[in-house]
């Protein structure tokens, strides 16, 4: 992994009220795209925005653009690395891609967070994830010689060259059962 130089600071003329005046926009419209011009714009005279990269990254996410949002907000996290909402954006990322493994070490950087609904979340992420990684194995142990070959000879080492992460410690399930339920809502007839 290559080390990112340090961004440099905004110039003297620079003018922070602009970046309030768009980044509030981009807050405002309801079209992702837009969003990202506008977080754009910001980022060009100050790269280091967090409000601005937080925002670019989470309309990327909602444009499906995963690996964009991802990179985006990776930086954010290098910038502020104790901001867990950066690490679940990061997991969910991660999990959109289908890298499952990754994705559970990200949302295990949420649990200790002191926003209840961050770490409850992350808790019942990881739980999903771990049984989603349960059933792949199983499917590869019955179905792929040489993974199960692999398997039996190191699992640990097998799991961790295909990607596979599990928690080491289990999901905290009292605070996964806090978690608001969906509701549906139907209208009588």
């Amino acid at each position: 992994m290559s080390k990112q130089q340090p961004c440099p600071a905004p110039p003297l003329s620079f003018n922070f009220e602009d970046s309030t005046v768009l980044l509030e926009r981009a807050y405002q419209t309801q079209q992702p795209w837009e969003a990202v011009i506008l977080c754009d714009r910001i980022l060009e005279t100050d790269p280091r925005h967090l409000p601005a990269l937080e925002l670019k990254s989470k309309s990327l996410w909602r444009q499906g653009e995963f690996e964009a949002a991802l990179t985006t907000i990776k930086f954010a996290a290098q910038l502020n690395p104790f901001d867990p909402g950066y690490h679940f954006l990061i997991g969910d990322c991660l999990e959109n891609l289908r890298r499952n493994g990754e994705a559970l070490e990200a949302f295990e950087r949420c649990r200790a967070s002191t926003d209840k609904r961050i770490a409850a979340e992350a808790e019942g992420r990881i739980s999903q994830l771990e049984q989603v990684q349960q059933q792949i194995v199983a499917e590869l142990i019955q179905g792929d010689r040489e993974f199960s070959r692999a398997y039996q000879r190191d699992a640990a080492k097998t799991l961790s060259q295909y990607g596979f992460c599990f928690s080491e410690e289990p999901p905290n399930e009292a605070l996964i059962e806090q978690l608001p339920r969906p509701t549906l809502w139907a209208r009588p007839s």
